[in-house]
C-alpha cells in the first residue's frame, strides 16, 4: 500500500524521528527503556507499562507519569497514551533488528497474554482488547495467530 505523503510530509516525520531518536539517547536509562517499550504496543496505559516492562505496578505508574511529559507521547482515548506515529515507525524499525528481535517478540507475547486474560475475564465488553490480544499473538506467530 502506497501513502499519500508529499515530500515534506516524508521529511517532517524523518526528522522527528531522527529528533526523538536522539532525544532518547538523552534519557535515564529507565525512562528510555520504557520509552522504547512502550512504542511496541499501540497505546499504553500504567498496567500496559508493568507488563511489557515486568515491573510492579508502582514503578510502572512513576514511568508513565514521566512519559507523558515527553513531547511526543499523546493522549490516546480517554486515560491511554500513544508514542507518536512516526517516532513510532522508528523505534518498532529497531526492535525488527536481529539484536532485538527476541525482545521484541518476548514483550508481544506478554501483551497478547495479558489481552486475552481481559478478554476472558469480560468477554462482553472486551471487544477492543480482543482486537490488542489477536494483533501481539500475529506478530508472535504469524501461522496460527487467530487460534
Amino acid at each position: 500500500m502506497i501513502e499519500n505523503k508529499t515530500f515534506v510530509d516524508v521529511n517532517r516525520d524523518e526528522i522527528l524521528r531522527k529528533l526523538a531518536l536522539d532525544m532518547l539517547a538523552t534519557q535515564a536509562p529507565p525512562v528510555s527503556t520504557a520509552i522504547y517499550a512502550a512504542a511496541i504496543p499501540r497505546y499504553f496505559n500504567t498496567q500496559v507499562l508493568a507488563v511489557i516492562l515486568s515491573v510492579p505496578y508502582d514503578r510502572a505508574d512513576n514511568l508513565n507519569q514521566e512519559l507523558q511529559r515527553l513531547p511526543f507521547i499523546q493522549p490516546y482515548g480517554q486515560s491511554n497514551y500513544t508514542v507518536y506515529d512516526a517516532i513510532r515507525a522508528g523505534i518498532l524499525q529497531e526492535w525488527c533488528k536481529p539484536n532485538h528481535k527476541s525482545e521484541y517478540l518476548n514483550i508481544n507475547n506478554r501483551l497478547a497474554q495479558y489481552y486475552h486474560e481481559i478478554c476472558d475475564s469480560d468477554p462482553i465488553s472486551s471487544r477492543g482488547e480482543r482486537t490488542e490480544a489477536i494483533y501481539h499473538q500475529i506478530v508472535v506467530d504469524e501461522k496460527n495467530g487467530f487460534l
